[in-house]
């Protein structure tokens, strides 16, 4: 896939799957992540699969990855919420399959309260085991998983520390659960917000940097804005994706762009399209 402009179909979240594809298609997109939202949709009714692949067709827009569902903790040590959690997730891997989308997102779930060091043992165990299955999920559908990076909580937040922060736990699950099928998507706001040198991260990533969350922020807070209106230098990290061959999308997820008057949605979606146009050197 080209390393070309990509836009969260959770940028209209209110429309219905096929129709976020109908708004993003007129304006020039000719990538998406499918949000979780709508990912959510087409998991509960599998309805609104066919028109949404066919809007897809109809644009001519790439569906190259899917956000898995958002809320999930797959390292949960409550077993009923992580037999559900895990329910979701490869519900969507399923209908990654049917939609043709190579790579789906995950967290690398353990965000519970953990007050002991047993406790975090037992939650590392249930995540490596969650992810074995997971995989071997993704190698039955011809799905591959790309697990995101977060970030610490606040100083003074309970359970400050977050599985996933350090870039090298993200490459760690992957090589020790299985390094075909898992990979890293990169949050740029939450690495950011952690500290880290963008362009130096990308280059860890190297071959393993499967899929983008491009947003921007102030590094105090998940803002999540449109590239340009927060701190992050852009330049580099273009020059980083570029360095390392990355040919896949360049993947916004923008919720900041979302709040306010609904009527300015098309207008900052289209400014998006034209900021990304503009960092990526496209006519």
């Amino acid at each position: 896939m080209a390393f070309i402009p990509s836009m969260w179909t959770a940028m209209f979240v209110e429309a219905a799957p096929d129709e976020s594809l109908d708004i993003l298609g007129e304006q020039g997109w000719r990538a998406v992540e499918v949000s979780t939202e709508h990912a959510d949709m087409m998991r509960e009714d599998e309805a609104l699969v066919e028109p949404f692949a066919a809007a897809a067709e109809k644009h001519q827009i790439a569906l190259d990855q899917m956000h898995a569902y958002i809320a999930a903790d797959v390292a949960s040590l409550d077993d009923a919420r992580r037999e559900h959690d895990m329910e979701a997730v490869i519900g969507d891997l399923k209908s990654c399959a049917r939609l043709g989308i190579p790579v789906a997102v995950i967290h690398p779930g353990g965000h519970g309260e953990i007050s002991t060091y047993e406790e975090l043992q037992q939650v590392n165990h249930q995540r490596l085991e969650s992810f074995a299955r997971l995989a071997a999920v993704c190698a039955d559908v011809g799905v591959k998983l790309a697990v995101e990076n977060v970030a610490d909580r606040p100083p003074g937040s309970q359970g400050r520390r977050r599985y996933g922060a350090m870039l090298e736990e993200v490459l760690q699950l992957c090589e020790e659960v299985a390094l075909e099928l898992l990979g890293v998507c990169l949050d740029t706001s939450h690495a950011n917000i952690q500290g880290l040198d963008l362009p130096e991260t990308i280059k860890l990533c190297g071959d393993k940097l499967w899929a983008l969350h491009i947003s921007d922020n102030h590094g105090t807070g998940d803002d999540h804005l449109i590239p340009g209106y927060g701190e992050i230098e852009w330049g580099p990290v273009v020059a980083a994706l570029r360095e390392i061959g990355y040919e896949r999308p360049f993947n916004l997820e923008v919720p900041g762009a979302r709040r306010g008057d609904a009527s300015l949605m098309a207008l900052r979606s289209q400014h998006a399209l034209e900021v990304c146009r503009q960092l990526l050197g496209e006519d």
